[in-house]
């Protein structure tokens, strides 16, 4: 896992030590006055551990990369696949591999709060004020949207035959984007998600590959899609249309 500065070379800056033991999730607990452990970097390994790496510059004399000290590690249950930090409770929320949401407080060892809300692995969340969305590879509810404060399933979505893996929201019509195995994205209505969902398919060129990566631009009405062939198209949310192509340097239809 590498931190990179923002430029066309993409220069690593920091690095998390390599370990033979595969990285699932990782998430950055931004700087707070409130929490001790924040300015750090939270990596799920597949070992059942969450560690603790430090990111801030004070630690880090010299030049080049360096590796990210270690603070902490926490020993949990199972491994967990996806690490969401919310920064309205100032909590880290996990989702595991076996579907179930845990909330840690990242200054305490423990996890203090848990709910099964899957029967498989969570695949993605999203954390939006007192409302988060959880996907997982289960059918026919692939996407949940729960209310943080009353803790309940506000509603379930079945759009995806095999399941949801990624998922973004715009705040510019307040939608919710879906992708699973399947060549398109599905938009959802957050405040009327019974209504059927507009579909993101681009009939003239279609995406190669199932969808790897999904970006909504905040305060844009456009989505951003990726596939697995390195095909990268961007959407227009007013007419739900494909308005650009960006292709790999090779020939974007290899499998490759």
């Amino acid at each position: 896992l590498r931190l990179c500065y923002p430029n066309k070379s993409l220069n690593t800056y920091l690095e998390v030590p390599r370990s033979d033991v595969p990285i699932l999730s990782a998430e950055y607990i931004p700087l707070s006055n409130d929490v001790l452990r924040s300015g750090t970097m939270a990596v799920s390994y597949s070992d059942s551990v969450v560690r603790f790496y430090e990111t801030k510059p004070s630690t880090l004399p010299g030049a080049g990369p360096k590796e990210m000290p270690l603070v902490r590690e926490t020993k949990l249950l199972e491994s967990q696949t996806v690490l969401r930090w919310s920064s309205k409770y100032s909590r880290l929320v996990m989702g595991s591999r076996t579907g179930v949401v845990s909330v840690i407080d990242v200054d305490q060892p423990t996890v203090y709060s848990k709910e099964k809300l899957h029967n498989l692995m969570v695949s993605d969340m999203i954390l939006m004020d007192d409302t988060m969305f959880t996907s997982s590879l289960e059918v026919p509810t692939s996407v949940k949207c729960v209310d943080l404060q009353r803790s309940v399933v506000r509603f379930a979505l079945d759009g995806h035959a095999q399941g949801c893996t990624t998922m973004a929201v715009s705040n510019y019509h307040t939608q919710l984007f879906t992708a699973g195995f399947e060549l398109f994205v599905l938009a959802y209505s957050v405040a009327l998600p019974r209504l059927k969902p507009y579909k993101l398919d681009d009939q003239h060129r279609p995406h190669k590959g199932r969808i790897i990566g999904l970006q909504a631009i905040p305060d844009s009405p456009q989505v951003i899609t990726a596939d697995s062939h390195g095909l990268v198209k961007v959407w227009d949310l007013r007419m739900y249309n494909c308005v650009q192509n960006i292709t790999p340097s090779k020939d974007d239809t290899s499998d490759a």
